[in-house]
């Protein structure tokens, strides 16, 4: 998956990306941040959080549901243990990992809170056509959920309140 750059001045200063693969320009960014965390922060009273990516559940066919449908009417989470969608990038979570590893060597520690895993079995828990958006969905909209159902953003409460309560855990309990 490739994403497009507008403008940037990434490593070399004045270099210019127009076209980069995701995990690449993930990797430029993730750099960036450990520099400025290395250069800026006050490690003995500064206590780091980094999320995962949120996924979005796009193709129903990876859990076999109806596609034409995408996630519309999914009232389940997805059962199959192990489960990972065809559109989430695990391999974002381990760039990660070994950005953040690097100033584990300098004692400054980040803290992964993975929601990755976790929101991948969730096909069950977003607005789909329901969504509330600057204009409504109109009825042709909502009866062609292939097109309009929003199976990217999550609902409230639900899915979000469980990466908040992960965060409340470390904060609390660590």
């Amino acid at each position: 998956m490739t994403m497009k750059v507008m403008y940037g001045s990434f490593e070399g200063g004045d270099a210019r990306l127009d076209e980069v693969e995701m995990v690449d320009g993930f990797e430029i960014a993730l750099k960036k941040l450990t520099e400025y965390l290395d250069a800026n922060i006050n490690k003995n009273k500064t206590r780091i959080f980094f999320t995962g990516s949120s996924p979005a559940h796009s193709w129903a066919s990876d859990w076999g549901g109806d596609g034409s449908n995408k996630c519309l009417n999914e009232t389940e989470p997805i059962q199959r243990e192990g489960y990972k969608g065809a559109t989430t990038d695990y391999s974002m979570m381990d760039k990660a990992k070994q950005i953040f590893g690097t100033l584990e060597q300098k004692g400054i520690h980040v803290k992964i809170l993975n929601i990755t895993q976790l929101s991948d079995y969730r096909k069950d828990a977003h607005p789909t056509v329901f969504r509330r958006q600057f204009v409504p969905l109109t009825k042709q909209q909502i009866a062609n959920p292939s097109s309009y159902a929003d199976c990217t953003h999550w609902c409230l409460p639900g899915v979000p309140d469980v990466w908040n309560e992960f965060l409340y855990a470390y904060l609390v309990h660590k």
